[in-house]
């Protein structure tokens, strides 16, 4: 996901597209799994900041 999210934010920024991330795929009751998984949008696109 963090590839993923680098390549996407990125490709983006390059175009001088603005940028909206949305958090899905909170299903699992694992509560910090899920936590984690969200984490990687922030971190990725502080990376980028």
């Amino acid at each position: 996901m963090r590839a993923r999210d680098r390549f996407v934010i990125d490709t983006v920024r390059s175009a001088g597209i603005p940028l909206c991330g949305v958090i899905g795929g909170g299903y699992s009751r694992d509560v910090e799994a899920v936590a984690a998984r969200h984490a990687i949008l922030f971190e990725t696109a502080a990376y980028f900041a």
